[in-house]
């Protein structure tokens, strides 16, 4: 996917790993200048802000650095933020209550940032990430995915950059999963 992200200042937040390291790639190939460390400290100057928030953050703490992110992107009067969660806040699967439970609500904080910040003109967005392969959830589940086979990095920093281009102007409060249609329901026969 090509989108024209030239002269825009990215950061991608959380744990290092797989999917910020394809979403940096990602952003850099389209013409963003993606900045900062590996962590959740948040640059000067930004326009967007992706943030992994999959493992240990919560739903407080995603909100405080996104608004922190948006003051910086409110003087150009553009803004795009992404939260990459587990789809498990769309749908609650047995035995990883906590987990769903947790995700449920950094869906709900992404709507809600997606309401605070619209008049900024920074829109806020989710992708809702079904397991990555390797993670012992997506093999209990696999059965259960109607494409058969785990999301990967590179699935995520596509949808990452459908929600950041500039072009996709009217996209706020979404959220996208990216699940191999899991969260539609399950294929398995019982």
């Amino acid at each position: 996917m090509r989108v024209d992200l030239a002269g825009r200042v990215a950061h991608v937040g959380g744990p290092a790993g797989p999917v910020g390291a394809a979403v940096g790639r990602a952003l850099t190939a389209n013409g963003a200048a993606v900045v900062g460390p590996p962590d959740d400290v948040v640059p000067q100057r930004l326009d967007i802000l992706v943030l992994d928030a999959r493992a240990d953050l919560a739903p407080e703490q995603a909100m405080r650095l996104a608004r922190a992110a948006a003051r910086r992107m409110r003087g150009g009067g553009w803004g795009r933020i992404v939260l990459i969660v587990s789809v498990l806040g769309l749908v609650p699967a047995r035995g990883v209550s906590a987990a769903s439970i947790a995700a449920a609500g950094l869906v709900q904080a992404a709507r809600t940032l997606a309401m605070e910040l619209a008049f900024d003109g920074v829109l806020v967005n989710a992708v809702a990430a079904g397991p990555l392969a390797g993670d012992p959830f997506a093999a209990r589940i696999r059965a259960h995915v109607p494409l058969a086979r785990a999301v990967t990095a590179d699935d995520l920093a596509r949808a990452v950059l459908f929600l950041t281009d500039p072009d996709n102007a009217y996209t706020t409060g979404h959220v996208l999963a990216v699940d191999g249609g899991w969260s539609a329901g399950y294929t398995r026969d019982f």
